[in-house]
Protein backbone atom coordinates (compact mmCIF):
# COMPACT_ATOMS: atom_id res chain seq x y z
CA UNK A 1 0.00 0.00 0.00
CA UNK A 2 2.59 2.59 0.71
CA UNK A 3 4.84 1.91 -2.42
CA UNK A 4 1.28 2.42 -4.50
CA UNK A 5 0.48 5.11 -2.19
CA UNK A 6 4.03 6.90 -2.56
CA UNK A 7 4.18 6.45 -6.42
CA UNK A 8 1.53 7.40 -7.81
CA UNK A 9 -0.02 10.61 -9.39
CA UNK A 10 0.20 12.49 -5.96
CA UNK A 11 3.02 10.74 -4.72
CA UNK A 12 4.70 13.56 -2.64
CA UNK A 13 1.22 15.27 -2.04
CA UNK A 14 -0.91 11.84 -0.57
CA UNK A 15 2.63 10.82 1.49
CA UNK A 16 2.52 14.23 3.08
CA UNK A 17 -0.92 14.45 3.41
CA UNK A 18 -0.97 17.88 1.89
CA UNK A 19 -4.57 17.39 0.82
CA UNK A 20 -5.77 15.35 3.67
CA UNK A 21 -7.97 16.50 6.75
CA UNK A 22 -5.35 17.58 8.69
CA UNK A 23 -3.64 20.01 6.55
CA UNK A 24 -6.75 22.01 6.30
CA UNK A 25 -6.75 22.36 9.51
CA UNK A 26 -3.10 23.57 9.25
CA UNK A 27 -4.95 25.95 6.74
CA UNK A 28 -7.33 26.76 9.55
CA UNK A 29 -4.81 27.59 12.25
CA UNK A 30 -2.86 29.35 9.28
CA UNK A 31 -5.30 31.06 8.57
CA UNK A 32 -6.38 31.98 12.10
CA UNK A 33 -2.89 33.37 12.70
CA UNK A 34 -2.29 35.41 9.86
CA UNK A 35 -5.85 37.18 10.87
CA UNK A 36 -5.12 38.11 14.62
CA UNK A 37 -1.34 39.36 13.58
CA UNK A 38 -3.79 41.46 10.66
CA UNK A 39 -6.54 42.76 12.99
CA UNK A 40 -3.82 43.37 15.88
CA UNK A 41 -1.79 45.71 13.84
CA UNK A 42 -4.43 47.69 11.78
CA UNK A 43 -2.91 50.95 13.64
CA UNK A 44 0.23 50.39 12.49
CA UNK A 45 -0.15 49.72 9.13
CA UNK A 46 -0.55 52.84 6.38
CA UNK A 47 -3.84 51.36 5.21
CA UNK A 48 -5.97 49.13 7.31
CA UNK A 49 -7.92 48.19 4.16
CA UNK A 50 -5.34 47.13 1.87
CA UNK A 51 -3.63 45.00 4.98
CA UNK A 52 -7.38 43.01 5.31
CA UNK A 53 -7.25 42.48 1.30
CA UNK A 54 -3.70 40.91 1.94
CA UNK A 55 -5.29 38.58 4.60
CA UNK A 56 -7.47 37.66 1.93
CA UNK A 57 -5.25 37.10 -0.93
CA UNK A 58 -2.64 34.90 1.17
CA UNK A 59 -5.99 32.85 2.29
CA UNK A 60 -6.89 32.63 -0.91
CA UNK A 61 -3.24 31.54 -2.00
CA UNK A 62 -3.23 28.47 1.11
CA UNK A 63 -6.56 27.41 -0.28
CA UNK A 64 -5.31 27.24 -3.21
CA UNK A 65 -2.09 25.01 -2.96
CA UNK A 66 -3.82 22.74 -0.83
CA UNK A 67 -5.93 21.72 -3.74
CA UNK A 68 -5.93 17.92 -5.02
CA UNK A 69 -3.95 18.04 -8.07
CA UNK A 70 -1.32 15.42 -9.24
CA UNK A 71 2.71 15.71 -8.42
CA UNK A 72 4.12 18.19 -9.42
CA UNK A 73 1.49 20.47 -8.88
CA UNK A 74 0.17 21.73 -12.60
CA UNK A 75 1.93 25.14 -13.95
CA UNK A 76 -1.32 27.25 -14.13
CA UNK A 77 -2.44 26.92 -10.56
CA UNK A 78 1.47 27.03 -9.68
CA UNK A 79 1.34 30.59 -11.47
CA UNK A 80 -1.55 31.57 -9.70
CA UNK A 81 -0.07 31.08 -6.06
CA UNK A 82 3.11 32.92 -7.44
CA UNK A 83 0.78 35.85 -8.78
CA UNK A 84 -1.05 35.88 -5.57
CA UNK A 85 2.24 36.17 -3.30
CA UNK A 86 3.48 38.81 -5.96
CA UNK A 87 0.56 41.19 -5.38
CA UNK A 88 1.03 40.39 -1.30
CA UNK A 89 4.33 41.26 -1.43
CA UNK A 90 3.45 44.51 -2.62
CA UNK A 91 2.20 44.77 1.08
CA UNK A 92 5.59 45.96 2.26
CA UNK A 93 4.62 49.76 0.73
CA UNK A 94 1.70 49.12 3.86
CA UNK A 95 4.70 49.22 6.23
CA UNK A 96 5.69 51.70 8.47
CA UNK A 97 8.22 53.59 7.30
CA UNK A 98 10.06 53.85 10.69
CA UNK A 99 11.35 51.30 13.21
CA UNK A 100 10.76 47.69 13.22
CA UNK A 101 8.10 46.31 11.27
CA UNK A 102 7.39 43.48 13.56
CA UNK A 103 4.14 41.59 13.79
CA UNK A 104 2.38 43.97 10.64
CA UNK A 105 4.83 42.36 8.65
CA UNK A 106 3.16 39.04 8.97
CA UNK A 107 2.74 38.47 5.30
CA UNK A 108 6.52 37.83 4.54
CA UNK A 109 6.36 34.67 6.82
CA UNK A 110 2.77 33.56 4.93
CA UNK A 111 4.04 34.52 1.25
CA UNK A 112 7.08 32.17 2.10
CA UNK A 113 4.34 28.97 3.51
CA UNK A 114 3.12 29.27 0.61
CA UNK A 115 5.73 28.87 -1.55
CA UNK A 116 7.52 26.15 0.57
CA UNK A 117 4.44 24.17 -0.11
CA UNK A 118 4.82 24.92 -3.64
CA UNK A 119 8.16 23.54 -3.62
CA UNK A 120 7.11 20.51 -1.82
CA UNK A 121 4.67 19.63 -4.46
CA UNK A 122 6.93 19.53 -7.07
CA UNK A 123 7.89 22.66 -7.99
CA UNK A 124 11.31 23.65 -6.71
CA UNK A 125 12.16 26.19 -9.21
CA UNK A 126 8.99 28.18 -9.64
CA UNK A 127 9.03 28.29 -5.43
CA UNK A 128 12.38 30.07 -5.79
CA UNK A 129 11.26 32.40 -8.40
CA UNK A 130 8.33 33.76 -6.26
CA UNK A 131 10.53 33.97 -3.71
CA UNK A 132 12.97 35.80 -5.84
CA UNK A 133 10.31 37.85 -6.85
CA UNK A 134 9.09 38.86 -3.07
CA UNK A 135 12.58 39.38 -2.23
CA UNK A 136 13.28 42.16 -4.65
CA UNK A 137 10.31 43.86 -3.94
CA UNK A 138 11.36 43.58 -0.36
CA UNK A 139 14.20 44.66 -1.08
CA UNK A 140 12.98 47.65 -3.39
CA UNK A 141 10.42 48.67 -0.09
CA UNK A 142 13.73 48.51 2.12
CA UNK A 143 15.71 51.00 -0.23
CA UNK A 144 12.77 53.19 -1.03
CA UNK A 145 12.07 53.57 2.89
CA UNK A 146 15.80 54.65 3.50
CA UNK A 147 16.26 51.69 5.82
CA UNK A 148 19.03 50.10 4.13
CA UNK A 149 20.70 47.38 2.30
CA UNK A 150 21.03 45.53 6.23
CA UNK A 151 17.96 45.72 7.36
CA UNK A 152 17.12 44.50 3.59
CA UNK A 153 19.23 41.92 3.81
CA UNK A 154 17.77 40.81 7.16
CA UNK A 155 13.99 41.27 6.22
CA UNK A 156 14.74 38.75 2.86
CA UNK A 157 17.60 35.96 4.74
CA UNK A 158 15.52 34.58 7.12
CA UNK A 159 12.52 33.61 4.92
CA UNK A 160 15.26 32.71 2.64
CA UNK A 161 16.24 29.97 5.08
CA UNK A 162 13.16 28.08 5.84
CA UNK A 163 12.50 28.08 1.56
CA UNK A 164 16.41 26.49 1.67
CA UNK A 165 15.60 24.16 4.14
CA UNK A 166 12.12 23.18 2.74
CA UNK A 167 14.09 22.93 -0.44
CA UNK A 168 16.81 20.05 0.58
CA UNK A 169 14.10 18.06 2.31
CA UNK A 170 11.75 17.98 -1.03
CA UNK A 171 15.20 17.16 -3.29
CA UNK A 172 15.52 14.31 -0.36
CA UNK A 173 12.07 13.29 -0.25
CA UNK A 174 11.87 12.80 -3.99
CA UNK A 175 14.72 11.23 -4.41
CA UNK A 176 13.05 8.67 -1.87
CA UNK A 177 10.14 8.46 -3.56
CA UNK A 178 11.92 7.56 -6.63
CA UNK A 179 14.10 5.06 -5.02
CA UNK A 180 10.78 3.37 -3.48
CA UNK A 181 9.62 3.73 -7.35
CA UNK A 182 12.35 1.86 -8.99
CA UNK A 183 12.07 -0.90 -5.95
CA UNK A 184 8.93 -1.18 -6.46
CA UNK A 185 8.86 -2.10 -10.36
CA UNK A 186 12.00 -4.05 -9.52
CA UNK A 187 9.77 -5.86 -7.11
CA UNK A 188 6.76 -6.35 -9.82
CA UNK A 189 9.01 -7.63 -12.40
CA UNK A 190 10.32 -10.42 -9.96
CA UNK A 191 6.67 -10.73 -8.96
CA UNK A 192 5.96 -11.47 -13.06
CA UNK A 193 9.13 -13.38 -13.63
CA UNK A 194 7.81 -15.69 -10.90
CA UNK A 195 4.36 -15.64 -11.91
CA UNK A 196 6.08 -16.50 -15.70
CA UNK A 197 7.73 -19.30 -14.64
CA UNK A 198 4.85 -20.52 -12.54
CA UNK A 199 2.85 -20.91 -15.60
CA UNK A 200 5.66 -22.60 -17.46
CA UNK A 201 6.24 -24.96 -15.30
CA UNK A 202 2.44 -25.45 -14.97
CA UNK A 203 2.32 -25.81 -19.06
CA UNK A 204 5.18 -28.35 -18.30
CA UNK A 205 3.69 -30.39 -15.91
CA UNK A 206 0.04 -30.62 -17.80
CA UNK A 207 1.75 -31.53 -20.98
CA UNK A 208 4.12 -34.84 -19.38
CA UNK A 209 0.48 -35.54 -17.96
CA UNK A 210 -1.43 -35.00 -20.96
CA UNK A 211 2.07 -36.98 -22.83
CA UNK A 212 1.43 -39.74 -20.05
CA UNK A 213 -2.16 -40.04 -20.43
CA UNK A 214 -1.19 -40.96 -24.19
CA UNK A 215 1.42 -43.16 -24.36
CA UNK A 216 1.64 -44.86 -20.38
CA UNK A 217 0.31 -48.21 -21.65
CA UNK A 218 2.25 -48.22 -24.74
CA UNK A 219 5.14 -47.14 -23.19
CA UNK A 220 5.31 -49.64 -20.72
CA UNK A 221 4.63 -52.42 -22.86
CA UNK A 222 7.46 -51.24 -25.09
CA UNK A 223 9.77 -50.96 -22.24
CA UNK A 224 8.82 -54.57 -21.03
CA UNK A 225 11.18 -56.08 -24.01
CA UNK A 226 8.75 -58.83 -24.74
CA UNK A 227 7.36 -58.99 -28.61
CA UNK A 228 4.07 -57.15 -29.45
CA UNK A 229 0.94 -58.60 -31.09
CA UNK A 230 -0.34 -57.29 -34.34
CA UNK A 231 -3.16 -55.52 -32.24
CA UNK A 232 -1.05 -54.05 -29.96
CA UNK A 233 1.38 -52.72 -33.06
CA UNK A 234 -1.39 -50.62 -34.47
CA UNK A 235 -2.27 -49.23 -30.83
CA UNK A 236 1.57 -48.30 -30.37
CA UNK A 237 1.18 -46.77 -34.31
CA UNK A 238 -2.16 -45.15 -33.28
CA UNK A 239 -0.20 -43.58 -30.22
CA UNK A 240 2.34 -42.71 -31.91
CA UNK A 241 0.20 -41.26 -34.75
CA UNK A 242 -2.08 -39.32 -31.41
CA UNK A 243 1.64 -37.86 -29.91
CA UNK A 244 2.14 -36.10 -32.95
CA UNK A 245 -0.88 -34.37 -33.95
CA UNK A 246 -0.95 -33.29 -30.02
CA UNK A 247 2.68 -31.69 -30.55
CA UNK A 248 2.09 -30.39 -34.40
CA UNK A 249 -1.28 -29.74 -33.88
CA UNK A 250 -1.32 -26.50 -31.59
CA UNK A 251 -5.10 -24.90 -30.60
CA UNK A 252 -6.19 -27.25 -33.34
CA UNK A 253 -5.45 -30.77 -31.16
CA UNK A 254 -8.39 -30.12 -29.00
CA UNK A 255 -9.90 -33.58 -27.41
CA UNK A 256 -12.61 -33.22 -30.05
CA UNK A 257 -10.12 -33.07 -33.08
CA UNK A 258 -8.01 -36.08 -31.53
CA UNK A 259 -10.47 -38.26 -30.94
CA UNK A 260 -11.78 -37.54 -34.90
CA UNK A 261 -8.32 -37.70 -36.59
CA UNK A 262 -8.16 -41.28 -34.59
CA UNK A 263 -11.55 -42.47 -36.20
CA UNK A 264 -9.98 -41.03 -39.36
CA UNK A 265 -6.47 -43.64 -39.10
CA UNK A 266 -9.19 -46.27 -38.05
CA UNK A 267 -10.55 -46.26 -41.58
CA UNK A 268 -7.32 -46.01 -43.48
CA UNK A 269 -7.15 -42.26 -43.62
CA UNK A 270 -3.88 -40.64 -43.36
CA UNK A 271 -3.99 -37.67 -41.42
CA UNK A 272 -1.85 -34.64 -40.83
CA UNK A 273 -3.08 -31.60 -37.81
CA UNK A 274 -0.70 -28.56 -38.60
CA UNK A 275 -0.65 -25.54 -36.57
CA UNK A 276 1.29 -22.35 -37.76
CA UNK A 277 -1.32 -19.98 -36.00
CA UNK A 278 1.09 -19.38 -33.03
CA UNK A 279 -1.45 -21.57 -31.17
CA UNK A 280 -4.24 -19.12 -30.55
CA UNK A 281 -7.64 -20.85 -30.12
CA UNK A 282 -9.82 -21.10 -32.64
CA UNK A 283 -13.92 -20.69 -32.07
CA UNK A 284 -16.00 -23.69 -31.51
CA UNK A 285 -17.99 -23.75 -34.93
CA UNK A 286 -14.25 -24.02 -36.42
CA UNK A 287 -13.14 -27.06 -34.66
CA UNK A 288 -16.94 -28.45 -35.02
CA UNK A 289 -15.99 -28.32 -39.23
CA UNK A 290 -12.46 -30.02 -38.45
CA UNK A 291 -14.26 -32.86 -36.34
CA UNK A 292 -16.80 -32.49 -39.63
CA UNK A 293 -14.64 -33.02 -42.19
CA UNK A 294 -12.42 -35.58 -40.53
CA UNK A 295 -15.41 -37.35 -39.84
CA UNK A 296 -16.40 -37.47 -43.53
CA UNK A 297 -13.71 -38.58 -45.20
CA UNK A 298 -13.24 -42.02 -45.96
CA UNK A 299 -9.80 -43.26 -47.32
CA UNK A 300 -6.80 -41.22 -48.93
CA UNK A 301 -5.34 -38.50 -46.51
CA UNK A 302 -6.56 -35.14 -45.43
CA UNK A 303 -4.02 -32.44 -43.94
CA UNK A 304 -5.68 -29.43 -41.26
CA UNK A 305 -3.88 -26.52 -41.14
CA UNK A 306 -4.20 -23.43 -39.12
CA UNK A 307 -2.44 -20.34 -41.08
CA UNK A 308 -0.39 -17.76 -39.58
CA UNK A 309 -2.18 -14.49 -38.06
CA UNK A 310 -3.41 -11.95 -40.54
CA UNK A 311 -4.68 -14.14 -42.92
CA UNK A 312 -8.34 -13.89 -44.49
CA UNK A 313 -8.58 -17.77 -43.89
CA UNK A 314 -7.53 -18.86 -40.48
CA UNK A 315 -7.96 -22.62 -41.38
CA UNK A 316 -7.60 -24.53 -44.51
CA UNK A 317 -8.85 -28.25 -44.95
CA UNK A 318 -7.41 -30.45 -47.61
CA UNK A 319 -8.52 -33.74 -48.39
CA UNK A 320 -7.73 -36.59 -51.31
CA UNK A 321 -9.27 -40.11 -51.84
CA UNK A 322 -8.40 -41.65 -55.33
CA UNK A 323 -9.35 -38.50 -57.80
CA UNK A 324 -11.71 -36.69 -55.40
CA UNK A 325 -10.31 -33.48 -54.29
CA UNK A 326 -11.82 -31.70 -50.96
CA UNK A 327 -10.66 -28.41 -50.44
CA UNK A 328 -12.30 -26.56 -47.48
CA UNK A 329 -11.19 -22.93 -45.87
CA UNK A 330 -12.38 -21.66 -42.25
Amino acid sequence: MLAGAVTGPRGATRLLGLTSWPAYLVLAVFTASNALNAVITLGEVRSPAAALAGLVLVTAGAVLVLRPAPDPYPLPLTFGVLGLTTVVSLLAWNLPVRGWPGWSSWFWSAVTVLLFVVALRGRTAWAWLGFAIHAGLTTGWALWAGRGPGDAAGFVLRHAGLLLVVTLFTVLLHRTLAEIRRMQEAGLLRIRAEESAAAALRVQRERREHLLALTGDTLERLASGGSLTAAEKREALATEAAVRDWLRGGALATEEVLQAAQRARARGVEVALLDDGGARPHPPDTITAVVRALDDVRGGHIVVRALPPGRETSVTIRARHGERLTRIDL
